[in-house]
């Protein structure tokens, strides 16, 4: 249903709506390169964020303070590391 954060709405529903555990693993398991989909563009980033409030609002819940804002500048600053 979701062009750039099927995996977001995964994992919202993990552990925000079924309340599943999560354990800390203090290794490497993956490495994520930028250059994706949802990075690819300044328009993604924002559909991308358009869709994380979907998400949110379909399940009911409250993104924290500011966090589509947080998020665009985040993926932001990924391209200038």
């Amino acid at each position: 249903k979701y062009e750039f954060c099927a995996d977001f709405d995964l994992m919202l529903r993990f552990f925000e709506i079924n309340q599943c555990k999560a354990m800390f693993i203090n290794n490497f398991i993956t490495k994520m390169r930028l250059g994706g989909k949802t990075t690819k563009s300044l328009k993604n980033i924002i559909e991308g964020n358009k869709e994380i409030i979907n998400v949110f609002n379909q399940n009911k819940l409250k993104p924290v303070y500011l966090y589509s804002l947080k998020r665009i500048l985040k993926k932001l600053f990924q391209y200038f590391k």
